[in-house]
């Protein structure tokens, strides 16, 4: 007696586990593949911004390479100012000099000529 009741709990409860069961098994394959879905949405989001990003870092990349040459035509560039200031720098210090000495021989010039005519003044 004691064994069939115990027999027909457990068949009460195998039967009552019976449906529960088989929705399971159909739940989680359903959740496997919707899982699976969004696995492969997400790799194709990830390579697509992958991709983004290579693309990101290639302008980068470039932009970088532009900002150095333009860096270095700017250094050349402020080199060659600074050596033309002082080319003109140095014509500006020549003609001063050599302005001077213009008015130095302009200056003589007169001498002479005052002299001259003082020459002349008495020979006459």
């Amino acid at each position: 007696m004691k064994r069939t009741l115990i027999l027909t709990f457990m068949s009460i409860f195998a039967l009552s586990l019976a449906p529960a069961l088989s929705g399971c098994g159909t739940k989680p394959k359903a959740e496997m593949e919707n899982l699976k879905v969004a696995l492969e949405q997400i790799k194709i989001e990830r390579d697509n911004l992958q991709v983004e990003v290579d693309t990101v870092t290639q302008t980068r990349d470039n932009l970088q390479q532009q900002i150095d040459e333009i860096t270095e035509s700017r250094d050349a560039a402020i080199k060659e100012t600074k050596m033309a200031k002082e080319r003109t720098d140095n014509l500006a210090s020549q003609l001063e000099t050599e302005t001077q000495k213009v008015r130095e021989l302009q200056d003589q010039l007169k001498s002479v000529q005052v002299a001259i005519t003082e020459l002349q003044d008495k020979l006459m």
